[in-house]
């Protein structure tokens, strides 16, 4: 009878996590190899190879690159154009035509603001499309595509200067739009009234708590970014020597002159 011998142990089998298939060319502190793994990326992408993209992706994720990824000018409308832009402030208003590019940001509109006049990207708030715009977005977006497409823009009643900017341009302040645009933008000037040595009349409207500007009394919401009117404002009636110093729209009597609320009386 042979002997037999006693059976072995069975093998443990030994887990091992997939190694991930990194280019072997690869070095974290080559740029060069970096910028032709983006180029293979972008070229992946435009040509609609979704295999060749996600290998490209991630290697760069892999060793954690920083990317900016922006759309080329050729997928945007064509320029330039002209942007029809109403400026206003609490003073006054006016209308400039520039010329812009669809790809470019509302940053970069800003800058271009403030280097032809002198208001700093701090006091500007731009409307396109009824949408409060954002600096990083581009003019396409908001539907700016071709000439003649019009644009808001209103600037803060209390400028302040940009950080890091120096004092040396010039700087905006209130009632100066008639100054710093000529007659030939097609600034429609308001007429100067005869000084009569009684206190300017208070402005009547409520203010924007979003965009900051000055609405007619009657509108339930903001005109320029469609906000709410807030619920515990009163009009604030036109100074006249011949009413009360205060009159609401709820008062009994006559109301006085000026802009009058939509609400029912009480």
């Amino acid at each position: 009878m042979c002997p037999v011998s006693p059976p072995s142990p069975p093998e443990v089998p030994t887990l091992q996590a997939p190694q991930p298939k990194v280019d072997l060319c690869w070095s974290p502190g080559d740029s060069m190899e970096r910028e032709k793994l983006v180029g293979c990326l972008a070229r992946a992408i435009e040509d609609g190879d979704e295999k060749g993209a996600a290998q490209a992706a991630a290697i760069l994720a892999q060793h954690h690159v920083a990317l900016s990824v922006q759309l080329q000018e050729a997928c945007f409308p064509p320029g330039p154009i002209r942007l029809q832009v109403t400026v206003e402030d609490a003073a006054s208003s006016a209308h400039v035509s520039l010329q812009v590019h669809p790809h470019c940001t509302i940053a970069t509109l800003q800058e271009q603001v403030f280097s032809e006049f002198g208001f700093p990207p701090a006091v500007q708030r731009w409307v396109i499309g009824r949408c409060l715009c954002v600096p990083e977005c581009s003019l396409a977006s908001y539907g700016v595509r071709r000439d003649g497409d019009p644009a808001f823009l209103y600037l803060l009643s209390a400028p302040r200067e940009a950080p890091g900017r120096s004092p040396q341009g010039p700087q905006k302040t209130n009632g100066e739009l008639s100054r710093l645009f000529p007659q030939s933008l097609g600034l429609p000037r308001a007429p100067q009234p005869a000084s009569s040595g009684l206190p300017s009349p208070l402005q009547p409207g409520w203010s924007c708590p979003s965009c900051t500007f000055i609405n007619a009394p009657h509108r339930p919401g903001c005109e320029v970014c469609s906000t709410q009117k807030p619920c515990t404002w009163e009009p604030l009636p036109a100074a006249s020597t011949r009413q009360p110093p205060k009159v609401t729209e709820r008062e009994d009597g006559p109301i006085p002159p000026g802009p009058r609320s939509l609400d029912p009386p009480s």
